[in-house]
């Protein structure tokens, strides 16, 4: 009756309850009233090593919003199709003591296909790579890789990212691609304005010449790539190469201290 994911599910409440000093006598009465699940059928499931062990994880990647959550959202809409946002949160709160927003219920709601008005709609596969953009990995580009980016470089990044997936079956970040351009010095509109290629010409020039300017970085980068890049984003550069960075005005008063009047 009960899949693991579920059962998985129902355990990390469980410990949400112990970290936030619930009873035990209030988690069974939730789960009795909400799920039907007796206090012996969940003591089974916690001495289970392969409900403990497992490393099954929900789609949200939240252990609040899991499969327990999900099934006690749709019941509750199932019996009453209007009830309102709102009400929904009040229930999830009162019976299962978690509070969640509009977001993940609208999530739920998506992955289920049931549409409600007060909820926009949200594309979970979208929402899945947002949770895996901090885990992205770049892929090693080869020299055709290079030679395929560089022959549609009058192409929008995001054309260059879907020809690039299609001849490859490869997913670039558009990093990847800014870098190229910029190696071989070829304009190209990105959110994204630092790259390697640009750190290390910051680099090499700070090396060169440590009393070059912030303002004469920012000529030098323009004269070369022809990009426009802020001062704060080479100060953060530099910053970030454990260079230290200061600014200093020169007096050019003549006089001494006591001698000025």
């Amino acid at each position: 009756m009960y899949n693991l994911q579920f059962q998985k599910s129902i355990i990390n409440i469980h410990e949400y309850y112990q970290i936030n000093r619930y009873t035990n006598d209030e988690f069974l009465k939730m789960i009795d009233k909400c799920f039907g699940i007796k206090r012996t059928t969940f003591y089974n499931w916690l001495n289970d090593n392969d409900i403990i062990n497992s490393d099954i994880i929900y789609e949200n990647n939240n252990k609040l919003i899991n499969t327990a959550v999900e099934t006690f959202i749709v019941n509750l809409i199932t019996i009453n199709k209007k009830i309102g946002i709102k009400k929904i949160k009040t229930q999830i709160k009162l019976n299962l003591k978690i509070s969640i927003n509009n977001k993940s219920i609208s999530y739920i709601l998506n992955k289920n296909n049931i549409k409600h008005k007060n909820i926009k709609n949200i594309d979970i596969y979208d929402e899945n790579k947002k949770y895996k953009k901090k885990n992205f990995k770049f892929n090693v580009l080869n020299d055709e890789h290079k030679t395929f980016i560089l022959d549609n470089k009058t192409k929008s990044i995001k054309d260059i990212i879907d020809l690039f997936y299609d001849n490859y079956k490869i997913i670039i970040h558009q990093k990847q691609i800014i870098d190229i351009m910029h190696q071989n010095k070829i304009v190209i509109k990105s959110f994204f304005k630092s790259s390697p290629t640009i750190v290390n010409f910051i680099i090499k020039t700070m090396n060169d010449n440590k009393i070059t300017t912030v303002k004469e970085l920012k000529e030098l980068i323009f004269k070369e790539f022809e990009l426009d890049i802020s001062v704060q984003l080479i100060y953060n550069i530099l910053k970030q190469n454990g260079y230290v960075y200061k600014k200093f005005k020169l007096n050019n008063n003549p006089y001494k201290i006591d001698e000025q009047v």
